[in-house]
C-alpha cells in the first residue's frame, strides 16, 4: 500500500510538470528586424588592377645589356633595360661622314653649275641641265642622309628602354645577355598610380534598382563609378564595373577588397539575421514573428540578393521595425503558437 501511494504521487507530480511545460510554450530565442531607411547595401568582390600594364619592347636587333629585377619601382624616364647599341652607333656615325661628304658634293655642284651658266652662250643647254639635275641629286642624297640618322640617333635613344612614368617592373619578357629583335617584348611594367577597383556585379542587382545611380565605399571611403562594362560574363552572369581608387588608402595590385554598394529601394526593407531565415522546398524563404501576446505567426520574405554579410541579410516582406524574429528554436513551431522568450527583454 506504501508503494502504491507513491507511485501515484510520482505520477501525479510528472503530469503537473508535463502540464506546466505545456504551458509555458516552447522556447526560443528573438532578435529585431531593422528597417532599412537608406536602401540596400550589397557587397561586391572586388580586384584592385592596373588601369593598364606597359610592356617595354627592343627598339632594335641587339643584346640585352642590363634589365632592373622584378618587383624595382621606377619613376618616370628611368633606365628599366639596355640594348648594346655598338652597332647602332657605328651606323649612325658612317651616315654622319656621309652626310659631311654630301654637303661638300653639293656646294661643288652649285659653284659649277653658276660658273657654267655665267659663261652664257659658250654652254649648252644640255651641259646646264646636267650639274642642274647633279645639285639636285646631291640634295636629295643630304635629305636621305639627314632620314637615316634621324632614324639611327632615335633608335641609339630607343635602345635605353627608359619608364614612361611611375611603375613597378611586374615580370621579364626577356632574359639578360639575350639577343633580341627589333619589337620583342623585354619588360612589363604595372603603374603605381591611377589604378581602379574593379568589380564583378550580378545581372540580379539591377533588379535592385538602378546600379549607374548607385553609391559606393570602401572602408567608409566613397568610390566613383568610372564606366560599366556592356559585356556580360557567361559563366557567373555578371558584369563588370570600374571605380576610382579609394583616396588616402594604400592598394597593392591584385589585392581582393569587399566593396559596399548602396541603392535606394521603393519597398520597405528589413535588415535581419540570417538565423531568422527559414526555406521551404520550394527555395521560397519565411520568418517567424512574435506579438506582445507572444504568438508565432508566419510571414513571408524576400531575400534580397548579395546584401548577405555579418551574419545579417535584407529582406523585403509584412515586417515592422523593431519586431521579434525567432532565430533559434523555429524547428519546433506552427502558426498561432505560444512561446515562451528566452530574451524575454525584447
Amino acid at each position: 500500500m506504501k508503494y502504491q501511494n507513491i507511485m501515484m504521487f510520482c505520477c501525479l507530480f510528472s503530469a503537473m510538470s508535463t502540464l506546466a511545460e505545456e504551458d509555458k510554450g516552447v522556447t526560443v530565442f528573438v532578435e529585431p528586424a531593422e528597417e532599412v531607411a537608406n536602401g540596400t547595401v550589397s557587397s561586391l568582390s572586388c580586384e584592385f588592377m592596373s588601369q593598364s600594364t606597359v610592356v617595354l619592347s627592343a627598339a632594335v636587333d641587339a643584346e640585352l645589356t642590363s634589365l632592373l629585377p622584378v618587383g624595382s619601382q621606377v619613376k618616370k624616364n628611368q633606365l628599366v633595360a639596355s640594348q648594346d647599341s655598338f652597332y647602332v652607333l657605328n651606323e649612325l656615325q658612317k651616315n654622319e661622314i656621309k652626310l659631311e661628304q654630301r654637303r661638300h658634293d653639293l656646294a661643288f655642284h652649285k659653284s659649277e653649275y653658276e660658273r657654267r651658266k655665267n659663261q652664257g652662250e659658250h654652254v649648252s643647254l644640255s651641259e646646264l641641265q646636267r650639274l642642274k639635275w647633279q645639285v639636285r641629286t646631291s640634295m636629295a642624297e643630304i635629305a636621305l642622309a639627314e632620314s637615316e640618322i634621324a632614324r639611327l640617333s632615335r633608335d641609339s635613344k630607343k635602345a635605353q628602354l627608359r619608364a614612361p612614368g611611375d611603375f613597378e617592373v611586374e615580370r621579364h619578357l626577356s632574359k639578360l645577355g639575350q639577343f633580341v629583335s627589333r619589337g620583342e617584348p623585354v619588360a612589363q611594367l604595372s603603374p603605381l598610380s591611377g589604378n581602379e577597383v574593379v568589380c564583378d556585379m550580378p545581372l540580379s542587382f539591377a533588379a535592385h534598382g538602378t546600379y549607374e545611380q548607385a553609391s559606393f565605399s570602401y572602408n567608409r571611403k566613397p568610390l566613383t563609378l568610372k564606366r560599366v562594362s556592356n559585356v556580360v560574363n557567361a559563366n557567373t552572369q555578371s558584369k563588370r564595373i570600374y571605380l576610382n581608387e579609394p583616396d588616402g588608402l594604400v592598394l597593392d595590385v591584385g589585392q581582393r577588397i569587399s566593396v559596399e554598394m548602396m541603392q535606394t529601394s521603393q519597398q520597405k526593407l528589413f535588415r535581419i539575421s540570417a538565423d531568422a531565415l527559414n526555406f521551404d522546398f520550394d527555395g521560397s524563404s519565411y520568418v517567424w514573428a512574435i506579438d506582445d501576446n507572444k504568438s508565432a505567426s508566419r510571414v513571408e520574405v524576400n531575400m534580397i540578393q548579395g546584401t548577405s554579410f555579418n551574419a545579417r541579410t535584407t529582406v523585403s516582406g509584412a515586417l515592422t521595425n523593431g519586431m521579434r524574429l525567432v532565430v533559434r528554436g523555429a524547428n519546433m513551431l506552427s502558426d498561432g503558437e505560444t512561446v515562451e522568450l528566452v530574451n524575454s527583454t525584447l
